[in-house]
């Protein structure tokens, strides 16, 4: 952010990737807004349409509420003197949703940019402390999306999952700017996450620059017991673009055998976007 600092180096969480994915890969109506603001805001937001909620939030309402909820009852936010805990999560959902800076933060809920800054980093630990129960393994039963498919199953019976990189936008120092400058020539993180057929994230690993490539990415978290990836069963794997090799549980498309999107929708746009234009393995 440009006037205060808000610690998104240390994004070991779902919530940023998730919604940064969502706002640009999935959600592309246009936002109807809110028009007040500060408490005015948060009125209008709770107690409006549903579809302004998942605008302005990238959440829908009742989500938005049963959050609020766990963070209370499990004492890792706090209700403030000038701040709820429903203003203190939208203020981090409408950072993260839509990449604002501090100071439209600031204009729309009317706080103090040390303010902005200080409920974002709270919420981001509590977010983070989440984690690992919200980060749940893949079952290790075939997925409906595959077994009620004549083209997938039963070729892939024993996939549990896809894994690819995202790319979010970064603000770097001037001299970490090459590393983080990706192929397409803005700065970025490159984000490793992995989900499954309905589209729930088993796995996020944020914070390498945007150069590095996928396969570099994966590698890392393999070779770190730290990051605690979930063990893949024998005999199951996991779906990989071109980016990646070939491995031991996962699969990376044969050359060669084309693959087209259309061909493919029953997937529930399981397929990542840069799998688009790369081929698709049929085995």
């Amino acid at each position: 952010m440009d006037d205060v600092d808000i610690e998104l180096d240390e994004m070991e969480l779902v919530a940023a990737a998730a919604g940064y994915y969502y706002y640009n890969c999935i959600s592309k109506q246009p936002s109807r807004g809110v028009q007040s603001k500060g408490s005015g805001f948060m009125s209008e937001l709770l107690n409006g349409p549903e579809d302004v909620c998942r605008d302005m939030l990238r959440m829908d309402k009742h989500v938005f509420q049963k959050l609020c909820d766990v963070l209370r009852q499990r004492g890792l936010l706090r209700d403030t003197s000038g701040v709820s805990i429903e203003e203190q999560l939208a203020i981090f959902l409408s950072i993260v949703g839509h990449s604002e800076r501090n100071r439209v933060i600031q204009e729309r809920f009317q706080h103090s940019g040390e303010t902005i800054s200080r409920h974002f980093n709270n919420v981001l630990k509590a977010i983070k402390s989440l984690a690992r129960e919200f980060l749940q393994p893949p079952p290790l039963t075939t997925p409906p999306e595959i077994l009620k498919s004549n083209r997938l199953y039963p070729y892939f019976k024993n996939c549990i999952g896809v894994i690819d990189g995202l790319h979010i936008p970064a603000h770097v120092p001037a001299k970490d700017q090459a590393r983080f400058r990706n192929k397409k020539g803005y700065l970025s993180q490159n984000v490793l996450a992995a989900c499954t057929f309905d589209l729930q994230f088993i796995f996020v690993y944020p914070g390498w620059e945007g150069s590095a490539v996928d396969s570099r990415v994966l590698r890392a978290v393999l070779d770190d017991p730290d990051q605690n990836f979930p063990p893949i069963p024998e005999g199951k794997y996991y779906l990989v673009d071109m980016g990646y090799f070939n491995s031991e549980g996962f699969v990376a498309p044969f050359e060669g055998a084309r693959y087209r999107l259309q061909e493919y929708k029953d997937t529930k746009g399981y397929c990542h976007s840069s799998m688009c234009d790369s081929q698709f393995h049929s085995t």
